[in-house]
Parts: C-alpha cells; sequence; structure tokens
C-alpha cells in the first residue's frame, strides 16, 4: 500500500504538469487545430487526475499538496520558453519532450515497484496510454 501512494501521487503529480505544460503553451500556440488538440488532450488528463485523486484519497485521507513548487517552476519555465520563441513548431517539440519524460518516469515506478494494487497501476497505464497519443499528434506540428 506504501508504494500506491507514493504511485499514485506520481501520477497526479505528472497530470499536473501535463495540464499546466498545456494551459501555459496554449497563450502562445497560433494554430488553431494545435489549440484544438490541446484543449482535447487537457480534458482527458483532468478527467483521469480526478480518477487518481479519488483512488489516492482511498489510500490517504490526509492528503497533501506537495506539487506547488513543481508547478510553480514549471509553469516560469514554459512562460520564459515560450516567451522567447512561439513557433508552433518549437512548441510541439517542448511538449514531445515533456511527455516523453513522464512516460519515463512512469514506467520506472511501475517497473520498480510490481507489487502496487491493480487500480493504480491501470490508472497509470491510462496515463502512458494517453501521453503516447498525445506524442502522436504532436508529431503532425513539427
Amino acid at each position: 500500500m506504501e508504494h500506491d501512494i507514493e504511485v499514485l501521487e506520481s501520477l497526479v503529480s505528472g497530470i499536473d504538469m501535463g495540464i499546466n505544460a498545456s494551459d501555459e503553451v496554449m497563450k502562445n500556440v497560433e494554430d488553431e487545430k494545435l489549440k484544438m488538440v490541446l484543449i482535447d488532450q487537457a480534458r482527458s488528463y483532468k478527467a483521469l487526475k480526478a480518477e487518481a485523486e479519488e483512488q489516492l484519497e482511498i489510500y490517504q485521507r490526509d492528503k497533501e499538496n506537495k506539487h506547488v513548487f513543481e508547478t510553480a517552476m514549471l509553469k516560469s519555465m514554459v512562460k520564459m520558453k515560450t516567451m522567447m520563441n512561439n513557433d508552433d513548431h518549437k512548441i510541439a517539440k517542448m511538449l514531445i519532450e515533456g511527455s516523453t519524460q513522464a512516460i519515463m518516469s512512469m514506467q520506472t515506478l511501475i517497473n520498480d515497484y510490481p507489487d502496487i494494487e491493480e487500480k493504480p497501476k491501470a490508472l497509470c497505464e491510462q496515463f502512458l496510454n494517453l501521453s503516447k497519443e498525445h506524442i502522436n499528434q504532436w508529431k503532425d506540428f513539427l
């Protein structure tokens, strides 16, 4: 159960980073098709986050928000990168790189903790699949 909490917290954190990155990037996207892709992806991440948080509540009733600092750092990094260049190609590349990192981190957690329960593992797998799907959609904008 200890690993389940850690995995779910990491999942929520990763989803938050994806949502925040999309929100920040969207401010600089000019292509309407890319904007619609980002909006749709944010919706899918938000739905998955709600499921993950609900599951986390089951495991840990006194949930703390440990992601405030990470979120602030991510937003400022994205803001800086997109201020310097708001080219849709570079934005798509940045999103792909961030999602690839999230996939590697999540897969490492799953591999490190083969004893996690089925529901948290299924949510993590769903995150991996969504992230891979998003990467495939962003490739069109490179």
